[in-house]
């Protein structure tokens, strides 16, 4: 008896590398980041032991670009490099926003918090009108500098510093009168905030400052998959990711650290998109419904391109930085 339950033994044992082949391949398909092993003990094959972890797989990708929007709405001021704090947002990034008069109440500069974009003049509710304009902030005399875009050598229609009263004054003046809406420019005067179309950062760390990301590759694939040519300078983001970086892998990193050059962030969400992108950085008319397209064309992502981050370790980043994801999950 003792000798057949042996041989009973080496017969099944025989059996196992092809059983265990068969639930790696067939009952269990590849899946990226997923790694699995064989344990023994006592002379027993068990059942694959699976990791979870995220993946860690090198990929090269890179920072292509680095925008700051020093009001809300306005164009976008090209860096190459910056340095971040922790919970710091790229310098005066969306500092100033320009507040319908009639919605007043929502704002107060001693105790602010975050206010939906439908109460500001911004490229939500004025894409086009704010699309005409060519705007400058300069960071050593913290003065914005209006143009026309269709008439960008011409001298500057407006002039004014946004740190003082008077210059704040001036500028809400001037959009006042080429919106017909009145309009007051308002900012913090008491704690760093950022006025920011999420408040993925208020949810996460009671913070409205966040950092906008967007995948070049994701574009170009929104892009050839609707036939419309889209940059990714319209979806007005802080950092713009590219190199080999497949489209949409920025959406897993959501719950994630990465790291940007020596900065280190927590992703917190993705980013919905609205009509304030459906008008490109260029100007001109609004030339595509990016909402819709985006669910039409990529109904398992749904209306979304981009994620927002928060920064958690201090760091620098600049234009040709590299970028990966670094941790697990945190959230």
């Amino acid at each position: 008896m003792r000798c057949q339950q042996s041989v009973l033994k080496l017969f099944l044992l025989s059996l196992q590398p092809p059983l265990l082949h068969h639930l790696q391949s067939a009952d269990r398909p590849a899946v990226r980041g997923v790694s699995v092993r064989m344990s023994t003990q006592r002379g027993d094959a068990t059942l694959p032991a699976v990791s979870t972890l995220p993946s860690r797989e090198k990929i090269d990708a890179h920072v292509v670009a680095l925008y700051r929007f020093a009001v809300k709405g306005l164009a976008s001021d090209t860096l190459q490099h910056v340095h971040l704090g922790h919970g710091d947002t790229f310098p005066y990034d969306r500092r100033w926003a320009m507040l319908y008069a009639k919605k007043n109440s929502t704002f107060d500069p001693q105790r602010p918090e975050w206010v939906h974009k439908e109460n500001f003049l911004c490229a939500f509710t004025a894409n086009e009108l704010l699309g005409s304009f060519v705007t400058s902030f300069d960071d050593s005399t913290q003065q914005l500098t209006v143009r026309k875009r269709a008439q960008p050598d011409a001298q500057p229609l407006l002039q004014a510093s946004l740190v003082e009263g008077d210059g704040r004054a001036r500028v809400g003046a001037f959009f006042s009168e080429v919106s017909g809406a009145e309009l007051r420019v308002v900012s913090s005067t008491s704690r760093p905030h950022q006025f920011g179309n999420t408040r993925a950062g208020v949810s996460a760390s009671g913070d409205t400052r966040t950092i906008h990301i967007v995948n070049q590759n994701t574009v170009a694939a929104v892009s050839a998959r609707a036939g419309v040519p889209l940059d990714a300078s319209r979806f007005r983001a802080n950092v713009v990711l590219g190199g080999a970086l497949p489209a949409w892998r920025e959406f897993e990193w959501v719950g994630r650290t990465v790291r940007l050059g020596s900065v280190t962030l927590r992703v917190l969400s993705r980013t919905v998109r609205c009509e304030g992108v459906n008008v490109a950085a260029s100007g001109g008319a609004a030339d595509v419904d990016v909402p819709r397209l985006l669910n039409r064309h990529f109904p398992e992502h749904g209306p979304y391109l981009g994620v927002y981050a928060q920064v958690i370790g201090e760091g620098d980043v600049r234009v040709g930085d590299t970028a990966a994801a670094i941790g697990d999950n945190v959230i």
